[in-house]
C-alpha cells in the first residue's frame, strides 16, 4: 500500500499545472547552426578588448590550459516578470578555446549549469516557459537566435562561440550559485564559476570621503549586469550596516554600457520605488536615503528614461560629489571645513572649495589662491569658483592674471567663475568682452551667462546674435530661448535665413515650439525648402506631419523614389500626409527597394479598399523576403477570413526555425476559431518531425494568445483567481459562463473539470475532460485528468490505454509523465476497490509508476512533496 499513498496525494492539484500548455523540453533547431569559429588568438584578442580588467581573463587566457571557458552578454532574467508564472533563465554567449591539436566535439547535454538547487541542462525547456523573445544584456532576442546546436564542433588551436540558454533557475535564491560544466569527454570535464568570473568582470572599487569619511564612493571599471549585480548590492549592504548614509556609485571611463533596468533598480535604494516586477529576480537593496549615480557610460547617459530621475543622475563625478556633501559643508563651522580643505579626498575637497567661497572670511584666501594653484585642474578649478565669492581685489586681481596669461583650460574656468561669481567682477568681465581677442571665446561665455544671468548681460546677447560668429549666434539664440527674450520671435524669423545650417534650424525649433509661431508662412516656407534640398531631421519631418500640408506630399513621395536618406522614416510620414493616388504609386514602384523597404510600403496598403489590399496582400506573400511576407500578413488581420487563412496556411508551411514564431503568433493574434483551428491542424500534421517538442511550445503559445481573444476568456481568468483562492464553486460559476460564451474554448473544459474534481464531482468532470479532449487533441491536461476519472470510475484498463496512447504526443514533457504517474495512481486505487485477484496487474502498474514519476523528476519536475 505504501506505492498507493505515493500517488494518491497526486489530487492536491500539482498535476493541474499542465493548464499552461507545457512546453516540452529539449527544443530543437530546424535551420541555422548559430555556432561562429576564428583563431584563438582573434577569440584572445576579442576577450581582451571586452574588459579592462585583466584579472577577469587571466585564467581564460592561461597558455598552460588545454580547454578554456569564456561567457560574455550574460543575463538572468525572468521570461515573463508581469506574470505570477514566470520562470527565471541564464543566458549567455560561450566561447570555447581549444589550445590542443585535437579537434573536440561538444553535444548540448555536455553542458550543464549547477545553480546550487539543482543542475540545468543546456537548451531545456520547463513546462510553461514561453517561447517569447528573452532579454539579452541590452538587448531583446528572439529564442529561435539563442538555441545551442546539437553538436558544437571546436577545430584544434581555435575557439567556437554559441548561446546558451538554461531555463528553470529556482525563484530562491535571487543571486544562486551559476558554476558551469562542459564535459569534453567522458574523463574531462571544464568548469566555470560564473559567479566569480561576473565579479571580476564588474570591477568594483570602494573607498571612503568627506567629512568623517560620511560618502562612500563605489566605482565601477568594467561591466555590470543581471549576474554580477549581487556583488553591487553586497557592497550596499556593507555600507548600510556601518552606517553609512551617503553613497556615490560612479562608472570609470573605460566601464561598459548596462542595461537599462539596473540604473532604475540602483536608483530605487534612494527612490523607494521598488515595486517594479522586474525587480523579482534581482537582489533587494539597502534602503541607503542618498544614492547618486555618476558619469554614466554613454550609451546609458544618452537614455531619455533617466530625465525623470535626473536629480539622482549627474554627468560628473566631481558634481555628485559636491551635490552628497554641500549640506555637510555648509553647516560646518570655518576651522573644519579649513581643515577638510587641507586633509580631505580630492573631491571632498572640492565640495569644500565650492562652500568655502561664501561661508570663509577675507582671511582663507591666501589658502584658496593655493588651491589655485593645485597640480589638479578640478581641484584649481573649483577655488577659482570659490575665490570669486569673495569682494576682495587680491582676488580679482589673481583671476584677471589667470585670464589673461593662464592654460587655456584654466583662462576658461576662471572667467567662468567670475560670471557666477561676485557682482564686483562685472566690469572686469566687459573688459574682457571688448578685447579685440577675447581671452576667452564667446561661445564658451554665453552658456555660463545663461545660468547666471544678470541684466548687463543682455546687450551682449543680443549683438551675439547678429555676430559674424556662427558659434556665437548659436549660442545666444540658445540662451534668448532660455530667457524668453520679448523678441525671441522676431529675432528667430530673422534667423530661419541665417548662412549656418545649425543656427538656421535652432530658429525653426524654437518657432515651432509655439503654435501660433509655427503656423507662421515663413516657418512652413521653412521646412519645405530643407525637403527640396534634401536637407532634413526629424524635426522637420514631425513638423510636416503635424501640418499635414499636400504640399509637402510630393515632396516626401519624391525623397522616397530617389531612396533617400531616413526612407522608412518617410514612409511613415507618407502614411499621414499622403493622398491614395500617393500610396499607389509607391507600391506600383516598390520591387526597386530591399526587403525591409518593401514591407514598410506594403503596410500602407491598410490605406486603400479590401480589395486592394486582399490583391497586393496575395502578391507580397510570395516575395522571397520574409519581411515582405510578414507585411502581408499583418496587411490581412482585418481581412475577412475566406481571403486571409488560405494565404496564412501557406506561410505557415513556408515558414522556417526563425520565421515561425512571428506567423504562427500572427495567425493567433486572430483570434478565431477557424485561426485557431489552422494553427492545432499544423501542429498536428508535423507531430512526427524531429523537431515537434520546440515546434509545439511555438504553436501552442500561439494558439493561447487566439484563446485571449475569446469573448470568454475573461472569465476563464476568473475562474483562476477563484482556482487559486479555493472557491471551487464560484470558479465553476466562472468557467461555466466561459463556456456558455465560447463552446469551443477548450481551456474552460479543462479548468472546469479540474474545479469538479475538487468536489468530487468526478463524472461531470469525466464529460469536461472528453470535450477538452475532444476540442483539443494536444491539451495533456485534459488526457490525464480524462485518464484518471475514467480510473475512478474503475475503467481502469480503459484509462491506462488512453493515457499511454496519448503519451506520443507529449514527448520528453514532464508534467505529462508526472501525470501519467497520476492515472497508475488512480488504477491502483480502483484496483485495490476490485474483487477477484489483480495481484500481476498491480505489480506492473505499481512499476510504471515509479517510472513515470521517475522520468518526470528527470526531465526536471520538482513540484512533489511527498
Amino acid at each position: 500500500m505504501f506505492l498507493l499513498h505515493r500517488f494518491t496525494f497526486i489530487l492536491a492539484g500539482a498535476w493541474l499545472l499542465a493548464w499552461q500548455f507545457a512546453a516540452p523540453v529539449h527544443a530543437q533547431r530546424r535551420t541555422q547552426d548559430l555556432t561562429e569559429t576564428i583563431s584563438l588568438a582573434d577569440a584572445e584578442r576579442t576577450i581582451r578588448e571586452s574588459t579592462p580588467i585583466p584579472t577577469a581573463y587571466e585564467a581564460v587566457l592561461d597558455p598552460n590550459q588545454p580547454v578554456t571557458l569564456w561567457t560574455d552578454r550574460g543575463f538572468l532574467g525572468i521570461d515573463n516578470a508581469y506574470s505570477e508564472d514566470g520562470i527565471r533563465y541564464v543566458v549567455f554567449r560561450l566561447t570555447v578555446l581549444n589550445r590542443t591539436d585535437q579537434d573536440l566535439t561538444i553535444t548540448r547535454d555536455q553542458i550543464q549549469l549547477d545553480t546550487g538547487e539543482k543542475e540545468i541542462g543546456c537548451g531545456e525547456r520547463p513546462a510553461g516557459f514561453r517561447g517569447m523573445p528573452l532579454g539579452v544584456d541590452r538587448e531583446i532576442l528572439p529564442q529561435s537566435r539563442l538555441r545551442t546546436p546539437d553538436t558544437i564542433s571546436v577545430p584544434a588551436k581555435q575557439a567556437t562561440s554559441c548561446w546558451c540558454v538554461f531555463a528553470g533557475v529556482a525563484p530562491l535564491p535571487i543571486s544562486p550559485p551559476l558554476r558551469l560544466s562542459v564535459a569534453i569527454d567522458d574523463l574531462t570535464k571544464v568548469e566555470l564559476d560564473i559567479r566569480r568570473e561576473q565579479e571580476l568582470r564588474l570591477g568594483l572599487s570602494a573607498q571612503r570621503l568627506g567629512p568623517q569619511h560620511t560618502l562612500a564612493l563605489l566605482t565601477i571599471q568594467g561591466h555590470l549586469n543581471t549576474l554580477n549585480a549581487n556583488v553591487v548590492a553586497q557592497r550596499l549592504e556593507q555600507e548600510f550596516a556601518a552606517n553609512t548614509r551617503r553613497v556615490l556609485i560612479a562608472w570609470g571611463e573605460h566601464a561598459s554600457p548596462c542595461d537599462e533596468i539596473l540604473i532604475s533598480w540602483l536608483l530605487s535604494a534612494a527612490t523607494g520605488q521598488r515595486d517594479d516586477p522586474l525587480y523579482l529576480s534581482m537582489p533587494v537593496l539597502a534602503p541607503i536615503p542618498l544614492v547618486r549615480l555618476a558619469a554614466l557610460p554613454e550609451a546609458n547617459r544618452e537614455a531619455e528614461l533617466w530625465d525623470e530621475s535626473n536629480g539622482h543622475i549627474d554627468r560628473f563625478v566631481e558634481d555628485a560629489a559636491v551635490a552628497m556633501l554641500s549640506d555637510i559643508f555648509n553647516n560646518m563651522d570655518q576651522k573644519r571645513l579649513v581643515t577638510e580643505l587641507l586633509n580631505g579626498h580630492p573631491l571632498s575637497q572640492q565640495a569644500a572649495l565650492r562652500i568655502a567661497g561664501k561661508h570663509c572670511g577675507v582671511n582663507a584666501l591666501p589658502t584658496l589662491i593655493r588651491f589655485a594653484r593645485h597640480t589638479q585642474a578640478s581641484i584649481r578649478h573649483a577655488a577659482y569658483a570659490a575665490i570669486a565669492q569673495q569682494a576682495d581685489s587680491r582676488g580679482i586681481e589673481f583671476l584677471k592674471d589667470v585670464v589673461l596669461t593662464g592654460k587655456p583650460g584654466d583662462r576658461e574656468a576662471a572667467i567662468s567663475a567670475m560670471i557666477a561669481g561676485n557682482q564686483i567682477y562685472i566690469s572686469e568681465i566687459l573688459h574682457f568682452l571688448e578685447m579685440d581677442e577675447p581671452p576667452v571665446p564667446l561661445e564658451k561665455l554665453i552658456p555660463r551667462m545663461r545660468v547666471h544671468y544678470r541684466p548687463e548681460w543682455k546687450p551682449i546677447l543680443e549683438t551675439a546674435v547678429s555676430s559674424d560668429r556662427g558659434v556665437d549666434r548659436l549660442a545666444a539664440l540658445e540662451a534668448l530661448e532660455v530667457l524668453r527674450h520679448p523678441r525671441l520671435e522676431e529675432i528667430c524669423l530673422a534667423r530661419l535665413e541665417d548662412p549656418q545650417e545649425d543656427v538656421s534650424r535652432k530658429a525653426f525649433e524654437i518657432l515651432i515650439q509655439w503654435h501660433t509661431r509655427s503656423r507662421r508662412p515663413e516657418v512652413l516656407s521653412y521646412a519645405l525648402k530643407q525637403l527640396e534640398q534634401k536637407n532634413f531631421d526629424e524635426t522637420i519631418l514631425r513638423f510636416i506631419e503635424s501640418q499635414k500640408n499636400p504640399r509637402a506630399a510630393p515632396l516626401i513621395l519624391a525623397l522616397i523614389l530617389s531612396k533617400s536618406s531616413s526612407i522608412l522614416r518617410l514612409i511613415d510620414v507618407l502614411a499621414e500626409i499622403g493622398s491614395d493616388d500617393d500610396v499607389r504609386r509607391l507600391i506600383a514602384n516598390d520591387m526597386e527597394f530591399d526587403g525591409e523597404v518593401q514591407a514598410a510600403i506594403i503596410r500602407l496598403a491598410g490605406l486603400l479598399s479590401v480589395n486592394e489590399q486582399i490583391a497586393i496582400a496575395r502578391e507580397a506573400a510570395e516575395s522571397k523576403h520574409f519581411a515582405v511576407r510578414f507585411a502581408a500578413m499583418e496587411l490581412l488581420l482585418p481581412v475577412p477570413e475566406e481571403f486571409s487563412l488560405p494565404i496564412y496556411k501557406k506561410l505557415l508551411e513556408q515558414a522556417n526555425d526563425d520565421e515561425l514564431e512571428l506567423v504562427s503568433d500572427t495567425i493567433g493574434e486572430m483570434g478565431t476559431p477557424k485561426a485557431i483551428h489552422l494553427l492545432r491542424d499544423f501542429r498536428h500534421a508535423h507531430r512526427k518531425d524531429k523537431d515537434a517538442p520546440w515546434l509545439f511550445s511555438v504553436i501552442d503559445r500561439s494558439i493561447r494568445i487566439g484563446m485571449t481573444s475569446s469573448p470568454g476568456w475573461d472569465s476563464v481568468e476568473s475562474g483562476r483567481y477563484h482556482w487559486r483562492i479555493e472557491e471551487w464553486e464560484e470558479a465553476v460559476k466562472n468557467l461555466s459562463l466561459a463556456i456558455e460564451l465560447d463552446p469551443e474554448l477548450s481551456v474552460a473544459y479543462s479548468w472546469r473539470a479540474n474545479c469538479l474534481m475538487k468536489l468530487q464531482k468526478f463524472e461531470q468532470a469525466q464529460d469536461d475532460f472528453a470535450k477538452a479532449w475532444e476540442l483539443d487533441p494536444y491539451d495533456g491536461q485534459a488526457a490525464t485528468g480524462l485518464g484518471i476519472t475514467m480510473a475512478i470510475a474503475g475503467d481502469w484498463k480503459k484509462a491506462i490505454e488512453m493515457t499511454e496512447t496519448a503519451a506520443e504526443k507529449f514527448p520528453e514533457d514532464y508534467i505529462y509523465a508526472y501525470n501519467t504517474a497520476c492515472v497508475y495512481g488512480r488504477a491502483l486505487e480502483s484496483l485495490n476497490k476490485a474483487s477477484g485477484d489483480h495481484q500481476e496487474d498491480i505489480t506492473e502498474i505499481s512499476q510504471k509508476g515509479l517510472r513515470k514519476l521517475q522520468e518526470s523528476v528527470e526531465l526536471g519536475f520538482d513540484d512533489m512533496q511527498l
